[in-house]
């Protein structure tokens, strides 16, 4: 992988690629809006979010043809004691990265971007793209999602789905589970979602953020729960935007497992999701071939890669947070022995610092 080197391209109509102005955010909603590409974390609104919960600046990049957005680049600029400072699209997101509606207004936007990671002196450049990029990237490629295609229907997605799946459904209708889409208890997901990933060594980010989320985005949020005996034994946090049903986080009562909450809790999500019309059910980022990429695959969806790109001139100095990392699992030994006092107060500075 090579550094950081200015690079102009020469068109007979050439891009203006500028930052995004405050009176342009709703032509840029606009444009998020009608792209394929896109997720809910490319809304202004998100913007504004992220930069006044974690103080990261906002550098969004657009490709211009005249009076017509071409292309955008949501970027954050992020510098913190210790980590340096790096260029993220997009943090606490899944997904990021270029979305442009040619290969001109991309290869204007990367440029731009590398351009940028230059005069700013960046650690690394980390573009979350859904699609693979030419160019003199540094690639990692460990995580995929799977998508599943809703126009079949119900009746067709239950046929195609793994046999072991449906046996473990119908268990959990006779085990007398239900299921619940309206609460707005918002805390009491927080507390029961934080509680369980300490189980797993993982930090949380903190209580604002999800509430923030939330209130300031209520049409396109829902929990999730499943009851037994009116308690709650797995629940999901669910993101509903431009005709796609998305998992977020979400987790269950370990001791309770047997009785099936979270196959359970995933097809009543899927009747939801076809009942109101919605054209993708998105099942969330996941390691290929670990237990949960295997859980979700027996649904019948496609597979779809999620390819996060690094431009770096040291690229050992870019930092590798995920779970695949032998340091994490050390991490994690720890995480679970601390009292929960220590993980209430320095799981959120943690996730700060590993957006």
């Amino acid at each position: 992988m090579t550094g950081f080197r200015k690079r102009q391209s020469i068109r007979e109509n050439p891009l203006d690629v500028r930052n995004l102005k405050e009176n342009e955010h709703k032509l840029w909603d606009r444009f998020v809006m009608q792209h394929p590409g896109t997720s809910f974390f490319f809304l202004s609104g998100v913007k504004s979010l992220i930069a006044e919960r974690y103080g990261y600046r906002p550098r969004y990049l657009v490709a211009w043809n005249g009076s017509r957005i071409e292309g955008i680049l949501p970027l954050f600029d992020i510098r913190q004691f210790g980590f340096g400072r790096r260029l993220i699209s997009i943090p606490h997101s899944v997904y990021g990265g270029i979305c442009a509606n040619s290969e001109d207004a991309a290869a204007a936007l990367q440029d731009h971007a590398i351009n940028l990671a230059d005069e700013l002196h960046v650690r690394y450049l980390e573009l979350r793209q859904q699609e693979q990029r030419s160019g003199p990237w540094m690639t990692r490629s460990m995580y995929c999602t799977f998508h599943l295609h809703l126009q079949a229907g119900e009746e067709q997605i239950w046929k195609n789905m793994r046999k072991s799946l449906r046996r473990s459904i119908i268990k959990a209708q006779k085990n007398g589970l239900s299921v619940d889409f309206d609460s707005r208890d918002i805390r009491a997901f927080y507390h029961f979602y934080r509680q369980d990933q300490k189980r797993f060594g993982t930090p949380v980010q903190e209580y604002g953020w999800y509430h923030d989320l939330f209130c300031r985005f209520p049409e396109n949020h829902l929990i999730a729960r499943v009851l037994f005996q009116k308690q709650v034994i797995a629940q999901f946090l669910v993101r509903r935007f431009k005709g796609r049903i998305s998992e977020t986080v979400g987790n269950d009562v370990q001791s309770l497992r047997h009785l099936n909450p979270n196959s359970f809790l995933e097809w009543e999500l899927i009747r939801y999701a076809c009942a109101n019309r919605f054209s993708i059910y998105d099942f969330g980022r996941s390691i290929r071939y670990s237990g949960t990429y295997h859980f979700k695959q027996g649904w019948g969806g496609e597979e779809v890669g999620l390819h996060y790109l690094y431009f770096s001139h040291h690229p050992k100095k870019v930092m590798d947070a995920s779970q695949c990392n032998p340091k994490r699992e050390w991490f994690a030994r720890g995480w679970r022995i601390l009292p929960m006092a220590v993980v209430r107060f320095a799981g959120p500075a943690i996730r700060r610092r590993y957006p």
